[in-house]
């Protein structure tokens, strides 16, 4: 299979002999606890936060940005997000994404838990159907130095995009995360790149997360960015007031009659047409 790298939409030194001996659960597990563990991430309520993304084409073109206001629920994982530039909101209730105003291209349940993803990814590694395995050392573009390499995949029928995978290079001396590879597969978007189609994914993609802090006893990203194989920057991303204790307001779930649902599937639009 060909790849097709584009720019997406889109954040004590071991031994040889330790290295070897690895597995994937065991570096998922180091890599929580550097980020403040299970315990702490399972006490939380809700995760709420600022997200801003700003290609790096405008850096200080405000109207350029894509600023996103987001509070997950714990457990469910509904969302309420907000965008205040563009006058929009992104739902998903639990059982359909919607929205209102929304006037981007990428389909909201693209959206929804994009930035969620990426923020949280160490403890994500927990989910059900998720598989770990533990790649060796590698880098990603920008990188200095070799990481450990947590390759992470997804059992067939997780998700609306199974075929996703991430690589997590996990730094060797505190085993913070400091940066992700990854594919886009999600049918809608590669259409909307125009993808080829006999070609599966948009990518590897990467991001590198450059700056983090401690909320509520867990370690957050607070700046990061998104590069491609070549080590072009395509965002850089802010991400501010992070909260982990409240309850999620269930009237935020009522769908107004104007709400758009997002009906779209992982099948490419060529796929469907066909039948």
């Amino acid at each position: 299979m060909r790849r097709f790298t584009i720019l997406a939409l889109f954040m004590g030194v071991t031994t040889l002999g330790a290295n070897a001996e690895m597995g994937g659960a065991d570096l998922a597990q180091k890599l929580i606890e550097a980020h403040g563990g299970m315990k702490a991430w399972n006490d939380a309520t809700i995760l709420h936060f600022e997200h801003k993304m700003v290609p790096p084409t405008s850096p200080g073109a405000e109207e350029d940005a894509w600023l996103s206001v987001e509070t997950i629920e714990a457990g469910s994982r509904r969302v309420y997000q907000s965008w205040p530039l563009d006058d929009a909101v992104v739902v998903f209730d639990g059982e359909e994404v919607w929205s209102t105003g929304w006037k981007r291209a990428n389909p909201p349940k693209f959206m929804v838990h994009l930035a969620y993803y990426f923020l949280c990814l160490p403890f994500l590694t927990q989910d059900p159907g998720v598989n770990l395995e533990y790649t060796g050392m590698g880098r990603f573009p920008t990188a200095e130095k070799d990481y450990h390499q947590l390759r992470v995949t997804f059992d067939a029928g997780i998700g609306d995009s199974p075929d996703d995978y991430y690589v997590i290079f996990v730094d060797p001396v505190n085993y913070q995360m400091r940066g992700t590879e990854f594919v886009v597969t999600y049918g809608p978007m590669l259409d909307l790149f125009h993808v080829p189609a006999d070609v599966t994914f948009i990518g590897p993609l990467f991001k590198v997360y450059e700056e983090v802090g401690e909320f509520d006893g867990l370690v957050m990203p607070v700046r990061y960015k998104t590069f491609t194989p070549d080590g072009t920057m395509y965002g850089d991303h802010w991400v501010s007031d992070y909260r982990f204790r409240g309850e999620f307001d269930d009237m935020l779930m009522k769908k107004p009659t104007d709400a758009v649902v997002d009906t779209s599937t992982n099948e490419r639009k060529a796929a469907a047409d066909s039948r």
